[in-house]
């Protein structure tokens, strides 16, 4: 009798793909729209952007009997960002690659590799966050939890300052919610925020004290056995950035190389600075 077990059949079985490609996992850009962006000023030409803020004025004492007063110096604060990183994401797929596979990389390659560089730029703004030194919530070696303490102490930094609540933003690790503020009742409970649902269920980032709150995983990791995270709460004029050239697409053929490949790259260029030091606030959250 013969026996056909899998040993016999091996030539005859044959393997499936699923015909779905998952996406990679990006992390969501959120601080172009948070910080000034001077890209149009250099969209054409240049390498460098000269912005400025007015230095605050004050009143001097007018003599009575005589009106003699003592005028003030008045100098305005200048603050240069200058276009240097220049970041590219280039794939290459080689001819036979391309007419046998069932997928195609050039496909969903914008889109991924525009994601890509939204990490940078977010990763370029927030690696700023150590210049705010003015205004810095706990010690990077003895964080805290994020909670309303903390939250409140930040917004009083900058009030104190007279900066106004409007283009307030915090930006949080994931710590600073889900062990953290998101776990006082107050904060997330539908009945107490006003909201049709559970903050934790629809994944609401509510404001804080009417300042809105964004959730970003490329916060940095600080302290001396990295048991800080640090969070941010930023006016608009605290960080500044100029983009050159966003997400250019160039394709080209690379048999001028010595290869049967088709080459696709997506570049960018810009520039980050700190505007206005003491407009952030650098809070450090326990890491655990």
């Amino acid at each position: 009798m013969a026996v056909f077990s899998t040993t016999e059949l091996n030539a005859t079985i044959d393997e499936r793909w699923d015909m779905e490609v998952d996406d990679a996992r990006y992390a969501e850009g959120l601080m172009l729209p948070l910080v000034f962006n001077k890209s149009e000023i250099i969209k054409k030409h240049g390498d460098k952007v000269n912005m400025t803020y007015k230095s605050k004025l004050t009143t001097v004492n007018v003599t009575a009997g005589t009106g003699a007063f003592t005028s003030q110096n008045y100098t305005p604060t200048s603050v240069q960002i200058t276009v240097n990183q220049w970041k590219a994401v280039p794939i290459e797929t080689v001819d036979n690659a391309e007419a046998q596979s069932f997928w195609k990389p050039e496909s969903s390659f914008p889109k991924d590799a525009a994601l890509a560089l939204n990490e940078d730029y977010d990763n370029s703004l927030i690696d700023l966050d150590t210049e705010f030194t003015s205004n810095v919530i706990n010690n990077v070696d003895s964080p805290t939890t994020f909670d309303e303490v903390a939250m409140l102490a930040a917004i009083l930094k900058l009030r104190d300052l007279n900066i106004p609540l409007k283009s307030l933003a915090f930006v949080l690790p994931p710590i600073a919610f889900y062990k953290g503020i998101a776990t006082k009742p107050q904060f997330v409970d539908a009945d107490k925020t006003g909201l049709p649902k559970s903050v934790l269920l629809t994944s609401f980032r509510f404001q804080l004290a009417g300042i809105p709150s964004y959730e970003t995983t490329l916060i940095n990791t600080a302290g001396s056995t990295n048991q800080s995270r640090t969070g941010l709460l930023l006016h608009k004029s605290a960080l500044a950035i100029a983009v050159q050239r966003r997400n250019e697409v160039r394709r080209g053929d690379a048999v001028s190389a010595g290869r049967l490949a088709r080459i696709i790259v997506m570049h960018t260029m810009w520039g980050v600075k700190t505007f206005r030091e003491d407009h952030g606030c650098r809070i450090h959250i326990s890491a655990s």
